[in-house]
């Protein structure tokens, strides 16, 4: 299986970084390829276009990679909404089918209001479309799903001892969802 991974610069002191450094040796020792494409962050390439060059990259690792699976890792405020919108929209478009694990990661109050009216019908064609959604909260949930998200929403969190991986095969998990 080939996994599409978006984040954050590796080398970033935050949550997310640090998440993926733990987890991505485990999915290899799984044998699960990944292609972790690090975006926007503190290690941008091309300023104030950066969010030009990332839409890029983005359509670029999916021509090449041929992923199974694009996991996308948004914040909840504008930039890294739209952002992760359209990472959707040019997922959809490559490969009809391909499915999208969204992660959403922070959750800013004050964007829900605009999110929820003036975004509204951008979130729901694309956060829309995603095969399923997790989220660090119940609210977050309720609130997805009062959004109309019908895809499985899974409250999770981004901490997990290595002790209890112990014995869990991930790609036992994946067989037939792939």
């Amino acid at each position: 299986m080939r996994v599409l991974v978006t984040g954050p610069s590796l080398k970033d002191q935050g949550g997310v970084a640090g998440y993926y450094n733990a987890l991505l040796p485990f999915l290899k020792h799984e044998g699960i390829a990944v292609s972790y494409l690090e975006i926007g962050g503190t290690h941008a390439a091309g300023g104030i276009l950066s969010p030009l060059v990332d839409q890029l990259r983005f359509r670029s690792a999916l021509r090449r990679f041929r992923p199974h699976l694009v996991h996308i890792n948004p914040s909840f405020n504008l930039k890294s909404f739209l952002r992760g919108g359209f990472f959707i929209r040019g997922a959809c478009r490559v490969r009809a089918g391909l499915p999208v694990l969204v992660f959403f990661r922070g959750w800013r109050q004050g964007f829900e209001h605009a999110a929820e009216t003036r975004y509204r019908t951008f979130f729901t064609r694309t956060y829309g479309k995603a095969a399923a959604v997790i989220v660090l909260g119940r609210a977050i949930e309720q609130k997805l799903r009062a959004w109309g998200v019908t895809a499985p929403i899974h409250v999770e969190h981004t901490v997990v001892a290595e002790e209890l991986l112990a014995g869990f095969s991930l790609s036992e998990r994946l067989r037939g969802f792939v």
